[in-house]
């Protein structure tokens, strides 16, 4: 019956879910009830497998059918060809002569043959002579799409409708009722076997639940596999995500090592804080030791002994005194030469004093010392008994940053001059008319240069003339009417902030050609006027024809920053007053 085709189907189908183990491919099979094996037909069939060990189907058996009247026992139940001896002569009547009675009476397994006289498919001792269906009904309707009990109506009330259908009970299957549809039997009610999932159910009905499951699962250290139980996924075997240690590892699997960790544990380091021996009593000078635990932490600190005292307000080496020493300070690669002296700083308190006493090289000055400390004393200070020196100035608007660093400067600069007979002048430009210089004062002494510089101002004109200015200031002629005296060696100190300009249309090389050779004031053939230019240093290159340059001392001076002490000791290099 087809029932029973789906019930097999059904348990071949739960062979992925582990129904029939693999012990099914080790024995003979059958896929009924086992107590009807050797009984009439019936007989085992050989399991059939794959390479697996998985049940696959049960090849060769033979189960119980519905009895034929063929002499053999067809439905297994021990009896042979019964119901058929309607005669009651002992034989079956498939073996009696063939009458119109709805039976197999030969065993031809033809029914009521030569009895269909019109041809009509029905056999004519069961047709309508009188349109009486009753003539010769067989014993029981069965489930042959026949009506086989000949009361008009096929397959009604057959000997297999109601019957218990199905295969088990167990777990989430139910068994049913059979129900005979267009000439099969169906179990339409049967709740048969189904792979099993995780879901607290027996679904494969076979007394387990959830048992064989298994999926992939996985943790944030990796993957694993973890198995089904009462309906939940279990046990996964992923490497589990630990709290983070300080052992070199990523326990959390986050990416990142030991985080949160002072340290890493066996680690030691010399400590001075909270120092304690080893009856833990604590120790107040010297130094101890730490080690990192598992945890990443600092343990106590152990006291191992003493250090040389350093400047960190401890007692390091225990002798009863924190810091309260000197040491020399100040790199002077010279010291012990001339002046130069390194200094000596003390620390207190776990700090360094200034360094006091320090004496670096300096510029040489007539004071029967070595000031640049190069062993030598008073040696190349400048050799001119008598000089004049012009100081041209620059007094724009642009200037007003530089004029009154420049005049404290200067101040500071001639009064190493006072008592000599020395001169300086101070000349501006632009002058206050259109295209004129203004001189204030040359040559003249210490005390009168110095108060021409008190009023000094940056008021001038707009268009500052510096290369004609250089010009007639060196210009034998001396249109300006300096007064260059003949007995004097002559400067000129340029200051600007503005790039070489001219009202006579000169040019470097025409202003060089003044300046070199000198025809003014003491000068000797072959001298050329001493011309220092102080200026931005990106205007160097229109000057650097006119001014000369030396291994000691350069002609072209960076004007920035603005500062009274630095023009004064930048001026200390243009001349220094000859050491008696």
């Amino acid at each position: 019956m087809r029932y029973f085709t789906a019930v097999l189907l059904a348990i071949v189908g739960c062979a992925d879910d582990d129904i029939l183990t693999s012990a099914l491919c080790n024995q003979p099979c059958f896929t009924q009830s086992s107590t009807t094996v050797g009984v009439g037909l019936c007989q085992y069939g050989v399991p059939v497998c794959d390479e697996t060990r998985t049940f696959i189907e049960c090849r060769g058996e033979v189960k119980p059918a519905l009895e034929i009247c063929d002499g053999l026992d067809n439905n297994c139940n021990g009896l042979t060809d019964e119901d058929f001896d309607s005669d009651h002569d002992g034989l079956a009547d498939c073996f009696d002569e063939e009458e119109c009675d709805g039976l197999d009476n030969d065993g031809n397994q033809l029914v009521d043959e030569g009895f269909d006289n019109d041809q009509d498919g029905f056999a004519s001792c069961k047709d309508c002579d009188d349109n009486n269906f009753n003539i010769h009904p067989q014993a029981a309707e069965i489930c042959d799409g026949l009506d086989n009990d000949c009361n008009g109506q096929i397959d009604d009330g057959t000997i297999t409708e109601g019957e218990v259908c199905g295969l088990s009970s167990v777990g989430a299957c139910e068994l049913g009722a059979s129900v005979c549809v267009v000439g099969e039997d169906f179990c339409p009610d049967a709740v048969l076997p189904e792979n099993e999932v995780c879901d607290s159910l027996d679904n494969d009905c076979d007394g387990w639940t959830d048992e064989g499951l298994y999926r992939p699962c996985r943790s944030d250290c990796g993957q694993g596999v973890e198995t089904c139980a009462a309906g939940d996924w279990v046990t996964c075997s992923a490497p589990p995500v630990l709290p983070e240690l300080c052992d070199g590892l990523d326990n959390d699997c986050d990416g990142d090592v030991d985080e949160g960790c002072l340290c890493t544990e066996g680690d030691a380091q010399a400590c001075s804080s909270g120092i304690i021996d080893r009856d833990m009593n604590p120790v107040n000078c010297g130094i101890g030791v730490t080690f990192c635990d598992a945890h990443g932490q600092w343990g106590p600190c152990w006291s191992v002994g003493t250090t040389p005292e350093i400047c960190n307000n401890w007692d390091d080496d225990c002798d009863g005194v924190v810091d309260g020493y000197s040491q020399p300070c100040g790199s002077v690669p010279n010291a012990g030469i001339g002046v130069c002296r390194v200094g000596t700083s003390t620390c207190t308190a776990g700090r360094w004093s200034t360094c006091d006493g320090i004496v670096g090289p300096s510029q040489e000055i007539c004071d029967h010392l070595d000031n640049d400390c190069d062993g030598l004393i008073d040696e190349d200070l400048n050799p001119h008994d008598k000089v004049d020196i012009i100081f041209a100035i620059d007094w724009s608007g642009s200037m007003c940053p530089f004029i009154q660093a420049l005049a404290q400067g200067i101040s500071a600069y001639v009064q190493d001059f006072i008592g000599t007979d020395h001169r300086f002048g101070l000349v501006v430009f632009p002058g206050p008319g259109s295209m004129t210089i203004e001189v204030r004062s040359a040559p003249v002494t210490v005390s009168q240069l110095v108060t021409s510089l008190s009023s000094l101002s940056c008021t001038g004109g707009g268009l500052e003339p510096s290369y004609d200015v250089v010009a007639d200031l060196a210009s034998p002629l001396d249109p300006y009417n300096i007064g260059w005296r003949s007995d004097a060696h002559p400067y000129v100190v340029l200051i600007t902030d503005e790039p070489a300009q001219t009202w006579s249309s000169r040019s470097e090389q025409s202003v060089s050609q003044v300046v070199d050779p000198c025809m003014i004031g003491s000068c000797m053939p072959g001298d050329r006027l001493e011309i220092f230019v102080i200026t931005y240093t990106n205007y160097f290159p229109q000057w650097d024809d006119v001014t000369p340059t030396s291994m000691q001392q350069s002609y072209l001076i960076e004007i920035s920053p603005p500062s009274a002490s630095r023009y004064t000791d930048l001026l200390r290099g243009v001349f220094t007053n000859i050491c008696r």
